[in-house]
């Protein structure tokens, strides 16, 4: 099949900047702007993140390193999702896709991780499933494996490319989804059995409480993901059952729509939330972003202190016992002399 079967039909052309697709000037310009604004406020809001995860040692705890590479797509999105539109190249759209992929198995890792920890090994006396190399060796072979697959193709078959952006990576999303649903809806059942176990045995729950603050950040997290990009996973499925699949080679057409636009925009507006969810969900990282910020503008003070930061190996979240209501301790130890590098 060549390239004009797919791109020369009666549709506006995919490339935005040259297309009515926005129906006036005015229209693109607005969006150009919110779009725009969107790439920044994501990658400033991403990179404080992932700053904060380096340098400040409370932030250095293994369940963390998942919210680093999601942190890291959020950043890679809004610096190759301006590309893609402005650009247009085949390769682009390649590495926007192995961004949104990466991004939703890295969400669907963190609530597999919880789900063998509360579920499954719920007598082990270790926090958290995986040591930090594994979580490591986790998130660099979701990068290699879908740039692997996907890269090659954009450059050798265009026609495959644009099927597979249209259809395998919206299908990708919504299996993702799925999954991650189930996972977090075993997880609250096995809570809500264990605080209902509880409560009638010793008159008393929340044994899970610690638990159950990072489980509702991560929910939203969730919820925020799907309704960001079930808009643009719509578009491409219709866009394939309307103009694609069943119609002849010649009559076939793969175009993009103000509708697919807008759920690339929506997009990348989950990228500029994430931050926000952490900072306003997670403790740790409200406290660790606010260290990071105000480093070192105290003189007498100094940032990144040593902190020593325990994994919580003696407590066990069991249902037949009551347990500590942390998952970690985390001791933090000051200098008591100024450290000249700050």
């Amino acid at each position: 099949m060549d390239l004009t079967s797919v791109i020369n039909c009666s549709v506006e052309p995919v490339d935005i900047m040259e297309s009515g697709v926005f129906g006036s000037n005015t229209g693109l310009a607005i969006f150009s702007i919110y779009f725009f604004l969107i790439c920044i406020l994501s990658i400033v809001e991403n990179a404080i993140i992932l700053a904060a995860i380096i340098k400040v040692k409370r932030l250095h705890k293994r369940r963390n390193i998942l919210i680093f590479n999601l942190a890291l797509t959020d950043l890679m999105a809004g610096i190759i999702y301006p590309c893609i539109v402005i650009f247009n190249k085949t390769y682009m759209e390649s590495i926007g896709l192995i961004v949104g992929i990466v991004s939703g198995f890295t969400i669907l890792a963190i609530a597999a991780e919880r789900f063998l920890k509360i579920v499954v090994f719920t007598n082990s006396s270790k926090t958290h499933i995986g040591t930090t190399r594994q979580l490591l060796s986790i998130s660099v072979i979701m990068w290699l494996i879908t740039s692997s697959v996907l890269l090659p193709i954009s450059f050798y078959d265009y026609i495959l490319h644009r099927v597979i952006f249209f259809t395998l990576g919206p299908l990708c999303i919504v299996v993702i989804m799925i999954g991650i649903s189930i996972l977090y809806f075993s997880i609250f059942i096995k809570i809500h059995s264990h605080d209902k176990r509880m409560s009638a045995r010793l008159n008393r729950g929340g044994n899970y409480k610690y638990t159950k603050l990072v489980l509702r950040a991560y929910v939203v997290i969730v919820v925020v993901y799907a309704i960001c990009w079930l808009r643009w996973v719509n578009e491409s499925f219709r866009i394939m059952f309307t103009m694609y699949y069943g119609f002849e080679e010649e009559d076939r057409c793969i175009v993009s729509s103000l509708v697919f636009y807008i759920g690339v925009a929506m997009i990348l507006l989950n990228s500029a939330v994430n931050p926000v969810i952490y900072w306003r969900r997670l403790p740790d990282f409200r406290e660790g972003i606010s260290e990071l910020l105000g480093c070192c503008t105290n003189e007498k003070s100094c940032c990144f202190r040593q902190t020593v930061v325990i994994e919580d190996s003696s407590v066990q979240d069991t249902g037949n016992r009551s347990t500590n209501t942390t998952d970690e301790l985390v001791l933090q130890m000051s200098n008591k002399t100024h450290d000249s590098r700050c």
